[in-house]
């Protein structure tokens, strides 16, 4: 009987022990998936440029420009922003079309008087719809950057599209965002 006692009591020992790391490991994974529950921020831009080629026609270009950026809560105070992304697609048309050119810049973050040029972008996949648009391109940047919650830096990133003997000779565009999140 004093077997079964120590028995018993070993095993009580053991199920204490499974239940208090399984607890453990609990509360380990859901703050993990708390941090992996990032937010975003983004902005779109879409715009048609027309470009007049003299004694020749019209060259049309029409552009999305997504941009976005993920944070996620560091504390009270400060958002850690891990991952962002810039994804355009472009459509060219009319009689000079092939010597159009696109230009996207790196991301900035700026509040004005300081500013930081986010750099270093990887090119991933991207799918787009074939029959609206002719080229699309997608990058993205793994620079983490934290800021407080109430900043007032704004991210930024800008296109030019150049097409020489044109009139106008380029047009640019910009997508947006505010990095404050209160």
């Amino acid at each position: 009987m004093n077997k079964i006692t120590k028995k018993s009591l070993f095993c009580l020992i053991l199920m204490f022990i499974f239940t208090f790391s399984l607890t453990q490991t609990s509360q380990a994974l859901e703050e993990n998936m708390t941090r992996e529950r990032e937010l975003q921020k983004g902005d779109t831009v879409e715009g048609t440029h027309v470009f007049a080629m003299p004694d020749n026609g019209w060259n049309t270009v029409s552009i999305n420009l997504d941009y976005y950026e993920s944070y996620y809560s560091e504390n009270n105070t400060t958002n850690t922003f891990p991952f962002r992304r810039k994804m355009y697609v472009i459509k060219k048309s009319g009689v000079g079309s092939g010597s159009i050119s696109l230009d996207v810049s790196n991301v900035l973050h700026t509040n004005g008087s300081s500013q930081t040029i986010i750099s270093g972008f990887e090119q991933g996949d991207l799918l787009f719809d074939s029959s609206k648009w002719d080229w699309g391109w997608y990058y993205y940047n793994t620079t983490v950057k934290s800021y407080s919650k109430s900043t007032n830096y704004k991210g930024q990133v800008t296109y030019l599209l150049m097409c020489p003997d044109a009139i106008p000779a380029s047009a640019t565009g910009s997508a947006r965002i505010s990095l404050a999140t209160q």
